[in-house]
This record gives C-alpha cells, sequence and structure tokens, in this order.
C-alpha cells in the first residue's frame, strides 16, 4: 500500500438494519440496531435479570465458616457511653459521630428549656407530675450511682425502699383521670382490657372463658328470643357473650339480626345517688360509636320480670 495517512470510514447509524427483539426479563418487544448485541429493554430490566440469576456468593455462609467474611471490614459506626448533662447522672449509649448531649426526654429539666417555654417556644407539659416523679427518679439514680450499684438509669432494676415511698405517696389517691386526663385515661382502659384478654387467650388456648353473667338475665334473654323468633349471643343459652375486639366489651345481649344490644344493670352499676356510673356510660357510648345503626337498651334488674 502506498504510505500516507489512511482514514476508517464507518457506516452511519442510521443506514444499519433496526431489527426486532424480545427483552429477556419482561418479554416486551423493543427495535435495536442489527451490530449490537443488547439483550434486554432498560437497564432496569437488565439489572432485575441479573439480580434474579446470578448466585450470591455469600448466602448460607457466616463468620464462624468462611475466612473471607470474617476478614470483612464492618461498616458500623462504633458506639460510645455518655452522661447526661442535665444532672441526672444518667448514662446513654450513642455513635461516636452523634452529637446527642440528653437521655431522650432530660432536655426538659435543663434551664434552657424553661427560657425556652417562657419565650413561647417548645412543647408545653401537660402532665405536671411526670415532671416530680422524674426528679425522683434521678435522685434515686444519682445515689446508686454514687453507692457504685448502678451506672444509668434503673429500667427493671429494684429500686430504694426510699424512693419507692416517694413515688407511693405520690400517686396515692389519684385515678387515671388525674394523671393523664379524660381522653387519655380511656385510651389506657383501653389497652389494658385488650392485653389482659389476649393474656388469658395466651394461658388458656383450649379452654373456654366468659365474664361473670346474670342467671336472671340469661333467663330473660331465652324468652325474649323465643317470643321474637329469633338468636342472639348471651350466657348460659346464646352460646356464650359476645366479645367485641375492639373494645375489649362483652355486652350482656346482642342480636345481629335485630341490630338490638341490651345491658342489664344490677345495684353495683349505679353510685350513691341513684345515677348511672361513669364507667357504664362511657362503655355505652364505645360501644354506639361501634354500632351506630343497632338500638342500645339498659333494663334495670328489679324490672326484668315486670
Amino acid at each position: 500500500m502506498p504510505k500516507g495517512i489512511y482514514k476508517r470510514i464507518r457506516p452511519s447509524a442510521k443506514k444499519l438494519l433496526r431489527i426486532k427483539r424480545n427483552c429477556l426479563q419482561c418479554n416486551k418487544e423493543f427495535e435495536c440496531r442489527s451490530d449490537l448485541d443488547q439483550r434486554f429493554d432498560s437497564r432496569q430490566c437488565a439489572n432485575k435479570y441479573n439480580l434474579k440469576n446470578k448466585p450470591n456468593w455469600a448466602r448460607g455462609l457466616t463468620a464462624k465458616n468462611d475466612e473471607r467474611i470474617r476478614n470483612k471490614k464492618s461498616k458500623k459506626i462504633p458506639v460510645v457511653t455518655k452522661i447526661c448533662l442535665c444532672g441526672c447522672w444518667g448514662i446513654f449509649k450513642c455513635k461516636v459521630n452523634s452529637k446527642q448531649l440528653y437521655i431522650n426526654g432530660h432536655y426538659q429539666r435543663t434551664q434552657g428549656f424553661k427560657n425556652d417555654m417562657k419565650e413561647g417556644k417548645g412543647r408545653k407539659n401537660n402532665y405536671p407530675h411526670s415532671v416530680e416523679l422524674s426528679k425522683i427518679k434521678s435522685e434515686h439514680t444519682k445515689k446508686l450511682w454514687l453507692l457504685g450499684k448502678v451506672t444509668g438509669w434503673p429500667k427493671g432494676k429494684h429500686r430504694l425502699e426510699e424512693t419507692k415511698d416517694k413515688i407511693r405517696l405520690k400517686l396515692k389517691g389519684k385515678t387515671f383521670i388525674d394523671l393523664h386526663g379524660e381522653n387519655e385515661a380511656n385510651q389506657i382502659r383501653k389497652k389494658l382490657r385488650i392485653a389482659r384478654i389476649k393474656q388469658i387467650e395466651k394461658n388458656y388456648p383450649n379452654e373456654k372463658y366468659q365474664p361473670n353473667y346474670n342467671p336472671k338475665a340469661c333467663e330473660f334473654f331465652k324468652s325474649f328470643d323465643e317470643t321474637n323468633n329469633t338468636k342472639g349471643f348471651y350466657a348460659m343459652y346464646g352460646g356464650g357473650e359476645y366479645l367485641i375486639k375492639e373494645l375489649g366489651y362483652s355486652p350482656d345481649y346482642i342480636n345481629f339480626d335485630l341490630k338490638l344490644i341490651i345491658e342489664v344493670d344490677e345495684k353495683h352499676h349505679f353510685n350513691e345517688n341513684g345515677n348511672l356510673r361513669l364507667k357504664d356510660i362511657q362503655c355505652q357510648k364505645e360501644i354506639q360509636e361501634l354500632f351506630p345503626h343497632y338500638e342500645f337498651r339498659r333494663i334495670k334488674e328489679e324490672n326484668l320480670l315486670k
């Protein structure tokens, strides 16, 4: 060949043939150039196909049975122990690069938080008793720290008798409503009811259980069903009281065909003035909210035979 500079001429892409192929992952038809070995419609399809068909080299291997995993460097950030700066002498753990200075919730005890509250910043404390109790617990933790017994918040540990007496005096004679407010107290009672039912079901899985019932009321419900040619749920003859799992209540009588709920009130359902107790009023309110289209009747035990 004669000497000189030679330039390779490549045909333009427009002149190349375009063919149709099916994607190996989604089986979608796509067009591509005939000179390319393209097998997927998109990069996402290629990644999915490779992840599905490519075996993981570390599957089934642990640090005990494989040296490569033992020697692999961990990317976990180390954890350090710090002392809370609010003055409670408590200890908390956090990551090395964390800027945390207080145990969660302890910033409220500091002067900075009090200044924020005066200026109208931050969240108001709805439960003043909780701050006083936290002071009692912080004094207890400080004493244990000085004695060298515990380093940190005493969760699940035995408290000093002096601390127990202080907490008892603080909570003596107070109800959930006094401590948390009416709405929060109702939610707490509801959670306790449901938790107790779950505990009974777990401890006695093969046994039937039901709340205390009134035999006279059961006889009344039986005659009511026979008269009206229907069948409701109640104790003794009705297959047991129906449990409302969302609320943790078992009404004395419930009929889904008639859309009827009946409660029989004995003497203990009324206070000294002869008025229905707040507990029963709240129970009826919650049931009616859950069953808005049902009729709710209350019958005194004295009027059952009338």
